[in-house]
């Protein structure tokens, strides 16, 4: 009884103090009506009247909110209904899209009137323990056509009514629209190193196609666009202004003189290209990809760190063109020895989806689970087209706490029986993160077997300590003869003796792509001397095996004493990648004097290399005046 009669008094209490409260508050809403409103109806009515002092001071009381402290807001104005969109009867949109967030990647395939595209949500782990959704369209068949895509994106409900339209322009270079950063979440991760997510769902939606003039880039607006960039006639495009400035390093000089007309017209296509490739993944899969890629690089735009990610969207082949795997080396070169230790790794079966005739399936993506240590790994099928057919290759991107030595197994299926299998070792560390097989030269049956989805790949990842000094290891093949040689990682039927004596195994078609010496040693049948299957080479083995190992992991880092010898032996192998990918590596490395990025880029003509330093502005770096008079005597 005593606690109930406690507790009744103190609900009296509780009553007594809130009406004093709203006494108090009344008073407040009085006199504010004394002070303002009262003036204000007897200005606007006759002298006198006041029968509507009661519903001005309704007025008042309900425009404004009280706050603690006693001071007064604004209350929200109530939202505006948005009127339903209207979309012409038998048009066939809007066309809705709907997928649950979550780690896994999701597909969907939709068309309207003739025009196909492919839909893909996929995750990415941006900061620790949060999940950043982004979903790319992927159109095909688009020939010579280019079309205007009205679109959005949204988690909300009503996406279809409420959000503003994105507006892009496609075409056969420019097929992609990425929807970026489409929703955050906070995800727990499980025991197995996935992240798994609170159910959501995800929208896109297009409210409209229109066929375009080829050429029209003009009020395109891009998802997350803030601000307008326009040069001229050329192009007007309001973009994410603020992504532009993570990646560049010298923005704001770089857009001052865009938007004054100092850069030329073909500079301006240049920059847009290379916008269409930062935002949408434009020229995806395609050789023209490095080249735009390269003349970002020559703006300014060079930090790509969310594109590496450990879980990118990026294949292996276009992962590697970033300015994060061309290296230099200072670090005398030690062969590793040991193939025994500890073993940390995993194994996973992988049904193939690639189609050598669709763009967007040439190249295939899959996510390993993080490994003890904190080492995380990142698995690329992809085709590959070459005179002789399509090749298949399977690549790996590390990112490692520590160096390892890596051994990789894989085996190809067909109706799920083993018919081919290599194995390999690499040395993988902050300078090489990558490692390449060449599977096999694929046959007409067997690419009928893999569109169909009858193909699939087993791969086993194992890692092991590695000794102290060590910077590689060598691959070998006992040959018929008992005598030991070298072979790069894969399929091998061609050879390469170097000058020492030494021999090289290879694959002749993937080196062919890279050289065209090799392509006419190796595959022209036009010269009694070429179409064999061992190629002469004057160099020593050890600068074979350097151009190599960037022809195939494309993540190598050169020793300096050794820059000039792979330089030249890429001049004579008339390879455009070798040099390309010094080409960056010049550039970056802070562990060279100017001059001798001057010297090299001169000697060896490294387009990328002396047009940064001629235009150091876009860089933040400064090149003394004799040098740059060397340089530009050299253009």
């Amino acid at each position: 009884m005593a606690n109930n009669e406690q507790w009744r008094r103190r609900m009296e209490q509780e009553e007594e103090e809130e009406a004093r409260r709203m006494e108090e508050e009344m008073q407040h809403f009085q006199d504010l009506f004394d002070l303002h409103g009262r003036n204000e109806v007897i200005q606007d009515g006759e002298e006198g009247e006041e029968d509507n002092d009661e519903e001005v001071f309704q007025e008042v009381r309900f425009n404004f909110v009280p706050v603690r402290r006693g001071q007064l807001v604004p209350a929200p104005a109530p939202a505006e209904p948005v009127a339903p969109r209207r979309y012409p009867f038998g048009s066939g949109f809007p066309i809705v899209m709907r997928c649950q967030f979550d780690q896994h990647p999701h597909e969907e395939i939709a068309s309207h009137n003739g025009l196909e595209w492919n839909i893909k949500w996929t995750t990415q782990e941006k900061y620790p323990g949060v999940l950043v959704g982004r979903a790319t369209l992927s159109f095909i068949g688009l020939g010579d056509k280019a079309y205007e895509i009205s679109a959005t994106c949204s988690s909300k409900e009503n996406s279809v009514n409420s959000d503003p339209d994105d507006t892009v322009v496609i075409d056969k270079d420019h097929w992609q629209i990425v929807f970026p950063n489409t929703i955050k979440g906070p995800a727990e991760r499980r025991s197995y190193g996935q992240l798994v997510a609170s159910p959501r769902f995800v929208t896109v939606t297009i409210h409209n196609i229109r066929l375009v003039e080829n050429g029209v880039n003009h009020k395109q607006r891009w998802p997350k666009g803030c601000d307008w960039i326009v040069y001229d006639d050329v192009f007007s495009i309001r973009m994410d202004a603020e992504y532009l400035k993570f990646v560049s390093i010298c923005y704001d000089r770089f857009i001052a003189d865009l938007k004054a007309s100092q850069l030329s017209v073909e500079e301006a296509k240049a920059f847009y290209d290379f916008a269409c490739l930062l935002f949408h993944n434009a020229f995806y899969g395609q050789e023209k990809y490095q080249k735009v890629l390269m003349q970002g690089f020559k703006f300014g735009f060079v930090n790509y760190k969310y594109q590496d990610f450990p879980d990118s969207p990026l294949d292996f082949h276009s992962r590697t063109m970033l300015p994060y795997y061309q290296l230099l080396s200072v670090e005398t070169p030690v062969e590793q020895v040991s193939r025994d230790g500890t073993v940390n790794g995993s194994c996973h079966h992988f049904q193939l989806k690639l189609n050598p005739n669709i763009c967007h399936k040439r190249s295939q993506v899959e996510q390993m689970p993080k490994f003890r240590g904190g080492h995380k790994g990142q698995l690329t099928f992809y085709l590959e087209d070459t005179a002789n057919g399509v090749l298949l290759l399977v690549a790996v991107n590390m990112h490692l706490g520590c160096p390892k030595l890596a051994k990789m197994k894989i085996a190809l299926f067909e109706n799920q029986h083993a018919v081919d299998h290599h194995e390999t070792y690499r040395v993988v560390n902050s300078n090489h993160r990558t490692i390449c097989i060449v599977v096999c030269l694929l046959t007409e049956q067997q690419i009928r077997m893999m569109v169909e989805g009858r193909m699939a790949m087993n791969v086993q990842l194992h890692l092991m300590p590695t000794d102290p000094q060590a910077t590689h290891i060598n691959n070998v093949k006992t040959l018929e003869d008992g005598s030991i040689a070298h072979v790069m990682p894969g399929l091998v039927n061609g050879w390469i003796r170097c000058g020492d004596g030494k021999m090289i195994g290879v694959c002749k078609e993937h080196v062919a792509q890279f050289s065209g010496w090799m392509a006419m040693v190796f595959l022209n049948q036009t010269f009694i001397d070429c179409g064999r299957n061992i190629a002469d080479v004057a160099a020593p083995s050890e600068v074979v095996l350097d151009a190599l190992q960037i022809i195939y992991h494309r993540c190598h880092a050169v020793h300096f004493d050794r820059v000039d010898m792979v330089l030249e032996l890429a001049g004579f192998w008339a390879s455009p990648s070798i040099r390309s990918y010094f080409d960056i590596a010049v550039w970056r490395t802070p562990l060279m004097l100017i001059e001798d990025k001057v010297r090299l880029a001169c000697k060896y003509n490294l387009e990328i290399t002396k047009h940064v330093l001629r235009h150091h502005e876009y860089h933040g770096i400064e090149v003394p005046a004799p040098l740059m008079a060397e340089l530009m005597s050299d253009a």
